[in-house]
């Protein structure tokens, strides 16, 4: 389940994962918070707080979400990535080299580090 985080600065999308994530919850969740975000914003501070492990993506979800960010491609300027699990820790090592901006991954302990480093704006 996929469910996007409000209590963030209003330049930052943030989407939270727990338990099994699907191609609808990218398709209903994330993908109509990323329109929106790059409508308004022209590109995205995306953080995602993965309490999900990478078992409980589903194919579709992986696939929906690969997408996702292949269609946005030049307006990822910032993605965090919060999550303990080695699993989503390895698969978003492999995406970051998909998307031209900067990413960093963090642990749970680190959740506040993670949100002033998305929330900066460094221009």
């Amino acid at each position: 389940m996929l469910k996007q985080i409000d209590e963030l600065p209003g330049h930052v999308l943030g989407v939270h994962a727990k338990g099994c994530v699907t191609r609808r919850d990218i398709k209903t969740v994330l993908e109509p918070a990323v329109d929106n975000f790059v409508k308004i914003y022209g590109g995205l501070n995306y953080i995602l707080l993965a309490e999900s492990s990478i078992w409980d993506y589903t194919t579709g979800a992986m696939f929906a979400y690969l997408f996702l960010i292949i269609k946005y491609y030049t307006k990822w300027n910032k993605v965090a990535v919060v999550a303990d699990d080695k699993g989503v820790q390895m698969f978003t090592a492999v995406f970051r080299f998909l998307i031209p901006g900067v990413s960093k991954r963090f642990q749970f302990k680190q959740m506040d580090k993670a949100i002033q480093w998305i929330a900066k704006k460094d221009h």
